[in-house]
């Protein structure tokens, strides 16, 4: 089980090639404003061809609510709702796994009846 106060190490280690755009998230482990930049940056990737980071962060995703706690489940829900605003869910979405797939149906469905 992955807590809450456990997921930074995971999320700082997802993606080799991801730097945040602000050190104090990474010194102070602050995991909303480190994923919803890991978002922002695998978002960035997705055009003009694919990046393989794309999956790896599908694949983090998909670790993080299988093996999370309900805060970890929340974070990730954020970040969904991040990559919702995104230019690029459709790429990104592509490589989710089934849990990940059901949330994000979910958030789709919470912005629809917006």
């Amino acid at each position: 089980m992955i807590s809450y106060e456990q997921v930074f190490p995971t999320l700082a280690e997802a993606l080799p090639d991801f730097t945040a755009s602000r050190q104090d998230w990474v010194e102070d482990q602050l995991s909303y404003p480190f994923v919803n930049d890991m978002v922002r940056f695998v978002c960035d990737r997705a055009y003009p061809e694919f990046d393989p980071m794309i999956s790896q962060f599908a694949a983090l995703l998909e670790r993080l609510l299988s093996h999370g706690d309900e805060r970890v489940h929340e974070l990730v829900h954020d970040a969904l709702e991040g990559l919702w605003s995104s230019d690029a869910p459709a790429i990104v979405t592509s490589h989710f796994g089934p849990k990940t797939r059901e949330l994000w149906n979910l958030v789709c469905k919470s912005y629809s009846n917006s």
